[in-house]
Order: structure tokens, then C-alpha cells, then sequence
């Protein structure tokens, strides 16, 4: 029983589509039968420790939380001829490869569909790079004695990390899952501690070689988790980790809120604290299957919905706010725009908005991005654990993430959303907040310092 929960949600969902299936289409389910599951039952579909976050916080197990209706899945990939390669519990969705369009007419005449929607055609160009990688410079490595930090001294000491971190607060006892699009080479990474992997899993590709996809998870990764004493010591250099894969970099369409939402859900499942995703959309492959900027903020997209559900299961969920303000879309990311998780923008040494930090909104909608750390610039490694140099929201982002998870660690009396809260009422701009930056850049250890002279006080 331990880790079945781990497979409860895909588990039907995960058959290797054929040279004829071309179109992959998400079919939205009218209602969710509890079936074999019930609400009476919760320890079937979700693990001890994601149950005990909801109770921590006082969160409702409602009917959300129930898998996907199984005999609705096995009628769906019946009429079509097609398979099902991932399902939402939280939105009641399911995506099937099908071969043709054909079989859209049987799925919408069966009585439980709602609607349906293309998210996936099968591309016919060469892999691109994964969104938000950004540049990225090789640095000579030296180790520096007095300074533990060594190349990420600066992205740390900006927000008085190094305080926190000294105080005895890195993380340990806190999960955090990483959400990008590959771990290549991970697993040899050597500045990075392999105890502290948990798991893996691939939401594209159940089937791949994992530690040989793509490497901008591993560079993600190295920022919080590096521990080279003198040479990179990441975020949260003691916390432990999943580590997900959602992004497809051959393509960029719908599809990949999908996955993104199948990671999302299975790190809540298994229990995690946080989650830190440097993955955004906005303009698709195919135009039309994208929404414009206006709606950000407003109109939410399906991945913005998943990061919202995230947020009221409890987790602390942070985003990119995206590398587009140079380019057509100028704007922040989805998910970025979802309410109640931190985006994150970049800055850069000097303390300003980094020149392709996506542009948010200060308005009726809120404030996005939430706050901003070190993304010019910003020290990781390499696959093979050798020091670069970075930039993208990408990489602030999982800064941002590890420090988060440490303050956490240090006032776990504290829910996700005050941990969220008192961020932003540490920030430099939390006065007047801007929309690049949003509340600016917080001070980790004065919020901890602020949150312990309040709890003294009640």
C-alpha cells in the first residue's frame, strides 16, 4: 500500500500511443461517480502525508480530490478507437490520442461528456530549446573558504538567506517538487545530494530514459540543491525532492497544461510541501488554441486553474513569471497569472527588472509577479556540476522557491498562504508594488523575525 497512491491517478492513463494516434484532444467530464474511491477512504487515493498537510491546515477533502471516474475513461477510449494518456482528478478532464478527428462525434454523444478541446497534433519540425532556459555561461570554478556559498553568495544574500540558513533553517524535513522539462544527468550531478531525490516521473513520456531528457530541470535543480561547499550551495541545500517532468520541448501547445497539471496533482498526492515550476505559456504553435494577454488574470486557462486547486490543497506553489518582455507576448506566463501562489520576476545585480522579466499587472486583478530574486546572472551548474551563469525568470524562481521552503521550515505553525502573505509584507516594494517587480525583493530572515515577534505576542 505505500506507494500506490503514487499510480492512482494515471495508472490507466499511461499506454504508449501508436504511429496512427495524431491528435490529442482534452475531454471535459460533466461529473465524477465516487466508484471504488470514496471521500470515507482518502488514505486509497492520497498518502499520509498529504492528508496530514490538509489537516494541519484545515482543508476539506472534497469530491476534487477523487480520481477521474475509471468506467467514463474505458468508454471514452472504446467509442474512439483512441487511449488515454493523462487525467485531472481536480478539473475531471481526461486527454485521448486519437488517429482522426472522427472520433470527436462519438466522445461528445456519450452522455457524461461536457466538451471537448484540441490540445496536441503531432509536429512535423525539429525539437526546440525548452521555454524559459535562457543563456547560459560556463564559469571557471574556484572554491572561496570563508564563503560556503561560493558563486551563490549574492542570490542568497540578497534576501538575507545565508541569516535564515544560519539560524538552522535549510530546508530539512521539507519536500519540494520540481516541475520542468528534464533531469539530464541529474543522477551524476555531483553537487547535488542523490539521498535527497526521492522520485521521479515523466507526465510526456512514462517510457523515457529519465536522467537523459532535457537539462534545464537539472540547472533548476542545482540552485536549491547544490551542496559544494565553497564552490555552490543552493536555496535549500537540506530539503528533499521530487522531481517531475511535464514539459514536451519538441513542441509548445496545449497539452503541456495537461502534464503540468497530471505533475502538479501527483506532488500533491504524494505529500509534497512545495512546489517551484520555471515552465510558462503563451503564444502556442497554433495561435488559436492560445488565449491573449488581455485575459490574464481574468479569463483563467486550464494550467492557471491546476495552479489555483494546487494552492487550496495546501501547497506553496511558485512560477515563473516568464522571459517575454522583449518579445511578442511582453506579459508574465500562465501559469503565472493564477491567484494565491508567489510568481516570481528576475532582477539583477543592480537591483533592477531584468531586461526579459515578463511584464505583470499592478490593477483589480491583484499584484503578478508577487516578488522578484537574482535572475541575470544567477550561479548553477551544468549537468555535470560545473558552475554557469544564467539568466531567466527560471532561475529566480527556484531561488525564490528554496528560501520559501526554509522559512517554512522555521515557522511550520504557519499555513502555505501566510508563508505567501508574509513574503510580500517583507518586500522591498511592498508599499508601492510595480508591475515587473511586483512587492519586490523580500527579506526571508526579517519575515521570519517579524513572524516570531507575532506569535510572541498572541
Amino acid at each position: 500500500m505505500k506507494y500506490i497512491v503514487l499510480f492512482i491517478c494515471f495508472i490507466f492513463c499511461i499506454s504508449e500511443t501508436g504511429a496512427n494516434n495524431r491528435l490529442k484532444f482534452r475531454v471535459y467530464l460533466k461529473d465524477k461517480p465516487a466508484g471504488e474511491y470514496s471521500l470515507d477512504k482518502p488514505q486509497m487515493f492520497l498518502s499520509q502525508k498529504a492528508l496530514a498537510r490538509r489537516k494541519k491546515q484545515n482543508i476539506t477533502i472534497d469530491s476534487t480530490d477523487l480520481p477521474v471516474f475509471r468506467p467514463y475513461i474505458e468508454q471514452i477510449e472504446q467509442v474512439s478507437g483512441g487511449k488515454c494518456i493523462t487525467a485531472s482528478r481536480w478539473q475531471n478532464t481526461a486527454v485521448i490520442c486519437v488517429a482522426d478527428s472522427s472520433a470527436l462525434e462519438k466522445i461528445a454523444a456519450l452522455p457524461f461528456v461536457d466538451s471537448t478541446a484540441l490540445v496536441w497534433i503531432e509536429p512535423n519540425f525539429v525539437p526546440l530549446a525548452a521555454k524559459g532556459s535562457g543563456k547560459i555561461r560556463k564559469e571557471k570554478q574556484k572554491k572561496e573558504r570563508k564563503n560556503i556559498y561560493g558563486a551563490g553568495l549574492q542570490q542568497i544574500a540578497l534576501h538575507n538567506g545565508e541569516k535564515l540558513h544560519k539560524a538552522g533553517f535549510k530546508g530539512k524535513g521539507m519536500t519540494i517538487a520540481v516541475i520542468d522539462a528534464g533531469f539530464k544527468h541529474a543522477d551524476k550531478n555531483y553537487t547535488i545530494d542523490q539521498s535527497r531525490i526521492i522520485g521521479t516521473r515523466d507526465f510526456v513520456n512514462p517510457q523515457s530514459d529519465f536522467y537523459n531528457t532535457h537539462e534545464h530541470g537539472t540547472m533548476v535543480l542545482a540552485t536549491i540543491a547544490a551542496r559544494n561547499k565553497g564552490v555552490l550551495t543552493g536555496s535549500a541545500p537540506e530539503a528533499s525532492f521530487w522531481l517531475l517532468r511535464s514539459e514536451d520541448a519538441n513542441t509548445e501547445l496545449p497539452i503541456e497544461e495537461d502534464y503540468w497539471t497530471a505533475a502538479a496533482e501527483f506532488a500533491d498526492s504524494v505529500g509534497v510541501d512545495v512546489i517551484t515550476s520555471s515552465l510558462g505559456y503563451s503564444l502556442y504553435d497554433i495561435k488559436s488554441l492560445g488565449k491573449p494577454q488581455s485575459t490574464l488574470g481574468r479569463e483563467k486557462s486550464f494550467v492557471t486553474r491546476t495552479a489555483e486547486i494546487g494552492a487550496q490543497k495546501g501547497m506553496l506553489i511558485l512560477c515563473s513569471a516568464g522571459n517575454e518582455y522583449t518579445s511578442e507576448w511582453h506579459s508574465i506566463t500562465i501559469p503565472g497569472d493564477a491567484k494565491n501562489i508567489l510568481t516570481v520576476g528576475a532582477i539583477d545585480s543592480q537591483l533592477q527588472s531584468s531586461s526579459f522579466s515578463g511584464l505583470g499587472y499592478v490593477d483589480e486583478r491583484g499584484v503578478k509577479p508577487d516578488v522578484t530574486a537574482l535572475g541575470t546572472s544567477a550561479a548553477t551548474t551544468d549537468p555535470s556540476g560545473n558552475v554557469t551563469r544564467a539568466d531567466g525568470t527560471s532561475f529566480a524562481t527556484p531561488i525564490m522557491a528554496g528560501l520559501a521552503t526554509c522559512l517554512w521550515q522555521a515557522l511550520p505553525q504557519l499555513s502555505a498562504q501566510e508563508i505567501i502573505q508574509i513574503i510580500r509584507d517583507n518586500s522591498s516594494l511592498r508599499l508601492s508594488p510595480d508591475p515587473q517587480q511586483g512587492y519586490g525583493i523580500p527579506d526571508i530572515y526579517n519575515a521570519y523575525l517579524t513572524a516570531k515577534q507575532r506569535s510572541k505576542k498572541q
